[in-house]
């Protein structure tokens, strides 16, 4: 007999299809943390889904599926006071061979997303300009049973600040 979970919060974890190995393993870590808090009803279930860095043109920018949801968590942000950058970005490009350019949307290796039923709770990673929440730190929230996981990520003493992560994610 199955039981109901306790809890209507459900996790999108997200991965880039053209992350490293190594990060790749970092995944299958979180995929397992993911799944033993789904084990012990602290979310009622999460999801692995793959996206990569997409080359925005102006008939593509609507239709294209990772710039919709990375809208989304920007409006997140945007209500919630916090930041994507440094982790989400856009960059532009131009073409070597022809004089074309355009816009490429950078997406973090690696991504959660946390909702309350249909509410979106949490982003990680994200920042309030003076830290950053990293997955870690959300999905260590989540394991704690935190109410506002980012308001306690933010709080916690192992957050970073936002230039170490501009130097992670975006090296000289």
């Amino acid at each position: 007999m199955t039981t109901e979970p306790t809890t209507s919060r459900r996790v999108e974890l997200r991965v880039r299809d053209d992350t490293p190995t190594p990060v790749l393993e970092t995944a299958d870590r979180i995929a397992s943390r993911l799944r033993r808090l789904e084990d012990d009803d602290q979310i009622a279930e999460y999801a692995l889904e793959s996206w990569g860095c997409r080359q925005l043109r102006p008939a593509e920018a609507v239709e294209a599926p990772t710039a919709a949801v990375v809208e989304a968590y920007r409006s997140w942000a945007d209500n919630a006071g916090h930041t994507l950058e440094p982790a989400f970005c856009r960059r532009e490009v131009s073409s070597m061979v022809s004089e074309t350019s355009y816009t490429k949307l950078v997406v973090p290796f690696v991504t959660i997303a946390v909702y309350d039923g249909e509410e979106l709770e949490c982003v990680a990673p994200c920042s309030n300009g003076a830290a950053v929440c990293t997955v870690d730190d959300c999905l260590a929230a989540l394991e704690g049973g935190a109410p506002d996981l980012v308001a306690e990520s933010l709080d916690s003493d192992s957050v970073g600040d936002v230039e170490s992560a501009e130097r992670q994610v975006h090296p000289a």
